[in-house]
């Protein structure tokens, strides 16, 4: 009797050891996910996902709990198949969540280290919709979660909400019906992870009935940008004439990684192609402390509207431009005016890098209506700043890195264009975090 209930008992362990909840192998980005190569009599999973069940019942809110146990995937899925699990649909892969039993998820697994703006596209559909008024009109509805590294709950991702329509699809079919396409950048949170899942949910929107329809995925496209690792962090870059008729341009980094040094150009267009070297190679000093730098140009002897720029240049070959500033240079050493130009335009941005904010510093001629757009690398529209009319002199508006729905932006190159009237002027600046 007592080696019959030790095998019992250990068959119990071993069942529970089996059903706890897997954790899918995060994969690299770009990671893609169409299903072609899963044969619709398969019931192993693809590299990287998983399906799970939660111990939430279905309910008119999603559940964001974490799994409590594996959920198998079922071969030959067909839109017929009324019993609640995840089906292997044939080319894509669709979970139906039962009536009064439990909540089921399609996970999968993401390493987005050294990776932001984190993009997910994919494909979503209905394959089983038992709609049929007044006994079976569920409506449900089915988004993505996620969550950093293998514990905790989830969070449910807004805007790419999607729900089945009202057409009956029980015929024994795998062909997709009503097939939408989602696309959606992931909160800042999901950036340079070494492990970030992503689970398909679904839950009650309305009817009622013994049955609920089945939500399926397909064509899943993540991506991401590498994220740089700029060598100078650079807090000023000023220009202004000396009493002895000199041009001296003044910086200061507030961090240096791998630097080599800095050389200053000078030229009299905007582009700064244009320019000539002015500067011998002036060392860098390669510190995580502020740390401050001149130069004294001695080679103008023609007056005129001059610009620099600062070239930073690290070991590796890697440049980055900073500037122009601008002075206005009279041979003759009288200075009529002010020493540094005032003329309309974007003075710069400080700091640059900058995290989170950053100060857009400008100068108006004459009073304006100034509108400030800011754009990401992908040239997509992040925030507008309005500070309306302005009155002439050196203004300065602030930028505290945020979206225009109040998030923190993720860290990245982006353009900063100020509009006025039919001018428009356009910086870049670079958040490093």
């Amino acid at each position: 009797m007592k080696p019959c209930l030790a095998f019992i008992f250990f068959m119990l362990l071993v069942s529970c050891l089996l059903a706890q909840p897997v954790n899918p192998a995060p994969q690299p980005l770009p990671y893609s996910q169409d299903f072609s190569s899963l044969p619709h009599s398969s019931s192993t999973w693809p590299d990287g996902m998983t399906g799970w069940r939660t111990t939430q019942t279905p309910s008119t809110e999603y559940c964001i709990n974490p799994p409590a146990y594996n959920k198998a995937l079922t071969a030959y899925g067909y839109s017929d198949n009324p019993q609640a699990t995840i089906y292997n649909y044939d080319g894509k892969i669709g979970l139906l969540d039962s009536n009064t039993g439990w909540c089921f998820a399609i996970v999968f697994a993401l390493d987005t280290s050294g990776k932001h703006n984190i993009q997910i596209d994919y494909d979503i559909m209905t394959i089983r919709n038992p709609y049929s008024p007044p006994y079976d009109d569920h409506i449900n509805e089915a988004t993505l979660q996620y969550r950093i590294g293998t514990v905790g709950n989830f969070t449910t991702l807004t805007g790419i909400e999607y729900q089945n329509n009202t057409t009956q699809q029980i015929n024994g079919t795998t062909v997709p019906q009503n097939l939408q396409h989602r696309s959606i950048l992931l909160p800042t949170a999901c950036e340079n992870r070494q492990e970030l899942q992503i689970r398909l949910v679904s839950r009650l929107v309305s009817g009622s009935g013994s049955y609920r329809p089945s939500f399926a995925i397909d064509n899943i496209y993540v991506t991401g940008e590498d994220i740089s690792t700029l060598p100078v962090e650079l807090s000023s870059f000023t220009a202004s004439l000396t009493a002895e008729n000199l041009v001296r341009l003044d910086w200061t980094t507030q961090s240096e990684t791998g630097v080599l040094g800095f050389y200053i150009y000078r030229g009299l267009e905007p582009d700064p192609g244009a320019a000539l070297l002015a500067s011998p190679l002036i060392p860098a000093t390669n510190t995580s402390i502020p740390c401050s730098y001149f130069f004294a140009d001695a080679e103008l002897h023609v007056s005129g509207t001059y610009r620099y720029w600062l070239l930073s240049v690290d070991f590796n070959g890697a440049e980055a431009w900073h500037g122009p500033v601008t002075v206005v240079y009279n041979s003759d050493g009288l200075q009529s005016g002010p020493d540094v130009l005032q003329t309309t335009g974007l003075s710069g941005v400080f700091p640059n890098p900058f995290n989170p904010c950053a100060s857009i510093d400008f100068f108006l001629e004459t009073p304006a209506l100034v509108a400030f757009r800011i754009f990401d690398a992908r040239g997509r529209l992040v925030r507008e700043l309005e500070p309306g009319l302005c009155p002439a002199g050196q203004q300065r508006v602030e930028w505290d890195g945020r979206n225009a729905s109040g998030s923190l932006c993720g860290s990245g190159t982006y353009h900063i264009r100020m509009d006025m009237g039919t001018r428009s002027f356009t910086v870049k600046a670079v958040l490093l975090k």
